[in-house]
This record gives C-alpha cells, structure tokens and sequence, in this order.
C-alpha cells in the first residue's frame, strides 16, 4: 500500500527517481508512488533497476504510467532492467503523447 502522506516532489533542477526490486505484483504500488512523488515539471528518467519483470510485464507498466499520467520529459526516459538482465526504454514525455518501447 502506498502511504498517503507521500507528497509531489518540489519543482527542481533534476529529478531521477529509482524504483528497485519492482515485480508484476508491486506494479500498480510503483505506478502510484510514481504519480504521487511526480514534481510538476516531470522526471528526467524513471529507473526500475533489479526488477523481476519481463517483456509482457514492462507492457503493464507502460500501461499503468499511461493511465496514471506519469511524464518523463527528460533524456533518460523509463528504464527497465528485467529479469534477464535485458534492458528496457520506454518513452513517456508527455500526458498526449503516445509512449513507446524499445529494446
């Protein structure tokens, strides 16, 4: 569950936020905590290092910042380690914008 005393984040410089050890079962906690620590100005990359997630996983995922409406305007984009070590970008710079994946 995420806390609900998580607030945005101040508008500043740069914004990287780390999500560690996220799995298929802690997605929609990591979309949330994402979405509620969002700054105004966005992130300038979101990183899910060690996660267990897979090709069809980061598919969710992509999904779930969609709906949530989580930007990343910033070059490094949403990165996601899998399982295998393979390493997943998704774009994500603006709320109309479509978000697309790349291996």
């Amino acid at each position: 569950m995420v806390p609900e005393a998580l607030h945005a984040l101040p508008v500043v410089r740069t914004v990287n936020l780390y999500l560690a050890g996220v799995s298929r079962s802690t997605l929609a906690w990591a979309c949330e905590c994402a979405r509620q620590l969002e700054p105004e100005n966005g992130y300038d990359t979101l990183t899910f290092p060690r996660s267990t997630l897979n090709q069809a996983d980061t598919e969710l995922l992509q999904s779930l910042l969609s709906a949530a409406g989580v930007t990343v305007p910033g070059v490094g984009g949403v990165t996601v380690v899998c399982a295998d070590g393979h390493t997943i970008t998704i774009e994500c710079t603006k709320p109309n914008d479509r978000m697309n994946g790349r291996t």
